[in-house]
């Protein structure tokens, strides 16, 4: 919420101008930066490429703005990363009480994480919202927020 204003004011841009180019409505840009009514993650994610910023940064999870270098484009983050960990998707549901076909939705790239799910994905498997959402390939999460 207030790193999407902070950021979107230091690239000069108004919310009209913003909602423009990420296809999102300036009411909706507005209601977000308030605390009023999050974005859906279509939107975020389409606000984080206008910005050139990662979506643990507009979650306010980190202060880095920068987002790390671009993924191959093969996908499938969410399942390496759960696979690497020896976990299957009722084990990642028992962890963190998503739901298993929510799960294989995911990773199958047939829905969009919801930003709750999104990040505790990201907290169970300590990797980068960015990642798990096959934006970039770097695991290792971005350094977090400071107080």
């Amino acid at each position: 919420m207030g790193n999407l204003r902070a950021l979107r004011r230091k690239k000069g841009l108004t919310q009209a101008a913003l909602a423009e180019q990420a296809g999102a409505s300036q009411t909706r840009i507005s209601a977000h930066e308030l605390g009023k009514r999050p974005l859906t993650m279509r939107q975020l994610l389409a606000i984080a490429v206008c910005l050139k910023t990662s979506v643990d940064h507009l979650l306010d999870r980190t202060d880095v703005e920068e987002p790390y270098p671009c993924g191959d484009g093969h996908g499938g983050n969410l399942r390496r990363i759960r696979e690497k960990r020896h976990l299957t998707q009722i084990g990642v549901q028992m962890r963190v009480g998503i739901n298993q076909s929510a799960i294989s939705q995911y990773e199958t790239g047939g829905e969009l994480p919801t930003i709750q799910n999104i990040i505790l994905l990201a907290d169970l498997f300590h990797v980068s919202t960015d990642f798990l959402l096959d934006r970039t390939d770097v695991e290792e999460p971005y350094p977090p927020k400071k107080q």
